[in-house]
């Protein structure tokens, strides 16, 4: 689904009737000229204090007046969250049909602020960041924590640098990073509950006006666990460069992107790179002499040299993960030939029993390809009925 969403808007398709409302005055700022040989200047709106008291969500402006290769340009940075602007939470989620009202609240909030955009300019507004995501609910008594655990193991490619202090509250969260953007997965619940605690200590940030969630929460039959997943493309270039792997043709406008089958395809095309990672722990090596006597059941002329390495290697893998087992036999560069044939070794045994804990894994991969919108209230208890 989409959450996040930074638009940048040209200094044509937007008027300020309020500069008074920005910090500095942003009077000056929209006069290309009156900052002629100077750096990047800006001027910020947020949301007042009263608004988060009010729970009143709004998004956040910064409007920039910067050189360019014309001689300087002014744009308007509009950042917001889609489902809370629209619902004032992201645990429901969007979909196609919400477009036009996430388009109609957007001006007006950007009309309080004393900022003029018609509905045919912005949808037609560049993006220059989005974020797609999915709440993936468990409520079979499968843990978060758990399969944020599994996930972290897995043959996440050495150029995305993932960051272990990014595993972080109590292993609540695991975060791959790269400069354009982040792969990132928590536990839902318990970032509301930091965040509750201390808006510096969730994933998540500006949860005021979700708060009162937790009196729906309380209303849910448990068990009942939520798994985020976030792809954050932090701007146009990895856009565009995702969307030629996607095949995808289409302008980086807000209407284009804003699309709920392409939100499936980015989530299903990064998942589907760390399914595959997780098919070493597929595999059933909770004894190894059961292991052994399976892989020679499945490939009686297996030499015992093989035999031997590719027992090592899974039992190494499943208990400090793929990553660090790469560090420890010193194939730590992309390319490294020995890795790639340890892995061809693997694939040809990863027809055994699969263990139980990696059916959990399978529940992303079921909702992603369903892709149903959640609804917390399809959850909630029917007390009448009780």
């Amino acid at each position: 689904m989409i959450d996040t969403v930074v638009l940048s808007i040209p200094k044509n398709m937007f008027t300020v009737l309020r500069p008074e409302l920005f910090q500095p005055n942003c009077e000056p700022l929209l006069n290309y000229q009156n900052y002629r040989g100077r750096g990047l200047v800006k001027a910020i709106q947020n949301p007042s204090k009263q608004d988060v008291v009010e729970k009143n969500y709004k998004p956040r402006l910064t409007l920039e007046n910067r050189p360019s290769k014309f001689g300087r340009s002014v744009t308007l940075r509009v950042e917001f969250s889609a489902p809370k602007l629209l619902w004032g939470n992201n645990f429901d989620e969007l979909n196609g049909s919400d477009f036009l009202n996430v388009s109609l609240t957007l001006i007006s909030k950007l009309g309080s602020m004393g900022v003029v955009v018609t509905l045919g300019q912005l949808w037609n507004v560049p993006v220059s960041a989005i974020h797609y995501s999915k709440n993936i609910i468990l409520d079979d008594f499968t843990s978060v924590s758990m399969i944020l655990d599994e996930i972290y193991k897995t043959d996440i490619s050495y150029r995305l640098d993932s960051n272990t202090k990014d595993y972080r509250n109590e292993g609540h969260c695991i975060k791959f990073h790269a400069n354009s953007h982040e792969i990132v997965f928590y536990d839902k619940l318990k970032d509301l509950e930091q965040a509750s605690i201390s808006e510096k200590r969730s994933i998540e940030k500006h949860n005021d006006c979700q708060m009162d969630i937790f009196q729906v929460l309380d209303k849910i039959k448990k068990p009942f666990e939520v798994l985020r997943m976030e792809i954050r493309l932090g701007n146009r270039q990895k856009i565009r460069h995702l969307l030629k792997s996607l095949a995808v043709d289409k302008e980086l406008t807000f209407a284009n992107l804003f699309n709920i089958s392409l939100a499936k395809k980015v989530l299903k095309y990064y998942w589907e790179k760390i399914d595959d990672g997780i098919a070493f722990f597929q595999i059933n090596a909770k004894s190894p002499i059961d292991l052994i006597e399976a892989i020679k059941k499945r490939h009686p002329n297996i030499k015992y040299g093989q035999l031997l390495k590719i027992l090592g290697l899974i039992t190494l893998i499943q208990e400090v993960g793929v990553r660090r087992t790469r560090g420890v036999l010193g194939f730590t560069k992309n390319g490294s030939c020995g890795w790639y044939r340890l892995k061809k070794d693997l694939k040809e045994i990863n027809d055994l029993k699969t263990m139980d804990k990696y059916h959990s894994i399978s529940k992303i991969s079921h909702a992603l390809n369903e892709f149903t919108p959640l609804r917390l209230s399809d959850y909630e208890l029917n007390l009448n009925k009780m």
